[in-house]
């Protein structure tokens, strides 16, 4: 999708009863989940007071920076996320894909961050579980290895 194009993608999941939107107003989001710095720090007006926010120190560099229109500074965007945000885990994703031998469990690792967070609602059992029986077996040991990656 826009992701691999160099475009930018957020979504919204609401979690428990009384949802009438599948939107989230600004201001009323539990937990951010974000991939990459900049794109997370765009999406901190969505943030409540006292949320969490869980994201990836690897930047994503956007195609303005590429092709030099724009400057991009992560350490910045890191930097302005420690200064504005409570609840902050900084996961390294290039230790992580070091670590596991693949970057392609990114996703697993920053879910496995967001529910020691506590504000995603699930246990680490939950994530064990969905793990277990969605993903295919030929990825099982990595995915696996990615969650236990997560608590460390």
């Amino acid at each position: 999708g826009m992701a691999q194009r160099g475009g930018s993608v957020f979504s919204h999941l609401r979690l428990g009863e009384g949802t009438n939107s599948p939107l989230i107003g600004k201001g009323e989001v539990d937990l951010i989940i974000g991939f990459e710095p900049g794109e997370t720090v765009r999406q901190l007006p969505f943030l409540k007071k006292g949320g969490a926010v869980v994201v990836s120190r690897r930047p994503v560099m956007p195609v303005s920076a590429m092709i030099g229109q724009t400057s991009y500074d992560a350490e910045a965007m890191v930097e302005y996320l420690k200064a504005n945000v409570e609840h902050l885990t900084i996961v390294d994703a290039d230790k992580a894909a070091q670590d596991l031998g693949s970057a392609k469990v990114l996703n697993v690792v920053l879910l496995g961050a967001a529910i020691r967070s506590g504000e995603l609602g699930l246990s680490e059992e939950d994530m064990e579980k969905a793990v277990r029986e969605k993903v295919p077996e030929r990825f099982l040991k990595l995915n696996r290895k990615a969650l236990a990656w997560s608590r460390e």
